[in-house]
């Protein structure tokens, strides 16, 4: 390091001015160690509110644990009874099998290979009618019926003591094919409906489906289809459009921004048509 020394100034008064220098250095020095322990602590202090934000993202994010009755076909419909269908014959042989109890009654469309729906009554109240109706519907819906494109089928009901895997002589009862004994309780005529809707909780939006009668006791906003040829992914878009019609903007966002599997899953057989002349969603307030 060279220094530069005035010959017209004493050494005393050439090392004052260099002292003076240092000092003035030393403060600059020490205001720059002072302003990046700063700018250290602002950014530790960013990062941390940033990680606990993206902590608070994550848990929203992070998907609620899946009921046991969710594996299957399920519906909440009027009052709150739980109605649960098989989504192939496996599931069909599980549901009997596994998850029939003694109050609840089982449903069946009369027409081949359709799926069994239970209504579950753990506490053995007495079905009303209408109950009995909706559930019937669903075990309709979810026949081959939908398929096949027809507009109504019969639907029977039977209580647990009447279904039993034990085939007749001779004879063999395949996976998810029970014999039924005994007097069944029909319903006629079961028009192949279904309400798709919207439910909205606590700003929470969730996608509901079940019986016009049921999802209507829910929500306002709902769609009604029926059987056809158009293919779910296109349905389902149909029916997201259908449902934002003459809502807020707010919550025609959030239904903008569902997926539309979350819509495609309630769809029977894949296929269906919208039934535009049965509803319109009304105004939420």
């Amino acid at each position: 390091m060279k220094l530069k020394l005035s010959i017209f100034k004493s050494a005393s008064e050439n090392a004052s001015i260099y002292y003076e220098k240092y000092k003035k250095l030393k403060e600059k020095l020490d205001g720059a160690r002072k302003a990046l322990e700063k700018t250290l602590k602002e950014i530790e202090k960013v990062e941390k509110e940033s990680y606990e934000e993206k902590k608070i993202e994550i848990k929203k994010v992070v998907k609620k644990e899946k009921k046991w009755y969710e594996k299957f076909r399920w519906f909440f419909i009027s009052n709150d009874f739980l109605v649960i269908g098989g989504k192939d014959s496996k599931q069909n042989e599980i549901l009997i099998k596994r998850y029939l109890s003694a109050n609840d009654l089982v449903f069946h469309a009369d027409i081949p290979g359709a799926a069994f729906f239970v209504l579950k009554n753990p506490e053995g109240k007495e079905v009303p009618p209408e109950i009995k109706l909706e559930a019937a519907t669903l075990a309709g819906v979810y026949s081959k019926a939908w398929k096949l494109n027809l507009a109504s089928v019969d639907v029977y009901c039977v209580k647990p003591e009447q279904i039993s895997k034990k085939a007749p002589a001779k004879t063999f009862l395949a996976k998810g094919a029970f014999m039924i004994y005994g007097k069944r309780e029909w319903f006629r005529n079961i028009e192949l409906k279904l309400a798709i809707g919207i439910s909205l909780k606590d700003d929470a939006l969730e996608v509901i489906a079940g019986p016009i009668s049921a999802v209507s006791s829910k929500t306002d906003i709902f769609a009604v289809i029926k059987p056809g040829y158009k293919k779910s992914k296109e349905l389902a878009l149909e029916i997201k459009e259908f449902l934002a019609k003459n809502l807020s903007k707010e919550i025609k966002e959030k239904i903008n921004a569902l997926p539309l599997e979350e819509i495609q899953k309630w769809i029977p057989a894949g296929k269906g048509t919208l039934a535009k002349k049965w509803h319109l969603p009304l105004k939420k307030k």
